[in-house]
């Protein structure tokens, strides 16, 4: 979003790892990977099983207490997601 680092508010610093460097990884870790057959052939996988059901143009919200699942993957804002209780991040494109 062009912020620079100095920029940004200190509670969202304190929740996200900030690194000043070259290098433009999310994680600073030695060992990184993406799937061999990329993300899109991993999620086509995923979303082929039989259990796996895809409710979409649906509020998380709206749906939480029907659904049961062993694991999720929740697309929308993290803050949102937490209901903000740590108020809302500045660089959320869904505000």
């Amino acid at each position: 979003m062009g912020i620079k680092t100095e920029e940004l508010d200190s509670s969202v610093t304190g929740r996200v790892p900030v690194y000043v460097s070259k290098d433009d990884r999310y994680f600073q870790d030695k060992y990184q990977a993406t799937p061999v057959p990329g993300y899109n052939q991993l999620f086509r996988h995923m979303l082929a099983q039989p259990n796996n059901k895809v409710p979409l143009n649906t509020e998380y919200r709206e749906i939480e207490s029907e659904v049961k699942f062993r694991r999720m993957v929740y697309t929308g804002s993290i803050d949102a997601f937490f209901d903000y209780v740590h108020s809302k991040l500045p660089c959320d494109s869904s505000l």
